[in-house]
């Protein structure tokens, strides 16, 4: 996949897919007399991190690997 002219690596795309996950997450499950309302906060606040994660060490991967930087 390519995001204008440079390739976005695995990394990132788990992460943007692990952000749409966790931004769906609180309308795809409600707390309810299984499932608590600290645990579904818990849950989404472990996929907005993986997320990020994720989409920095894509980043700091393309910075290694000299993709998208300033050639000069």
């Amino acid at each position: 996949m390519r995001f204008g002219k440079y390739p976005l690596n695995g990394r990132i795309q788990v992460g943007l897919a692990f952000l749409v996950v966790a931004s769906l997450w609180r309308w795809l499950v409600h707390p309810g007399p299984h499932l608590s309302s600290g645990w579904v906060d818990a849950i989404s606040g472990i996929l907005y991190g993986v997320s990020i994660g994720c989409m920095l060490t894509g980043l700091r991967r393309n910075a290694l690997r000299g993709v998208g930087g300033n050639k000069t």
